[in-house]
């Protein structure tokens, strides 16, 4: 699991890092949730349901 937050003001140091990735434990009930924020795109939600 890892979750960019797009508030990050590390996210992006230079041009040779695009994504500051921090590993995130989540628990819950229904899917587990990651967001990216990729270079000079809007974010990316990718839902996968929980087994």
């Amino acid at each position: 699991m890892a979750v960019v937050s797009p508030n990050d003001s590390t996210a992006r140091r230079d041009g040779q890092e695009p994504l500051n990735v921090a590993p995130v434990r989540l628990t819950g009930v229904g899917s587990t949730t990651i967001e990216l924020l990729a270079r000079a795109t809007v974010p990316v939600v990718v839902s996968f349901p929980e087994p």
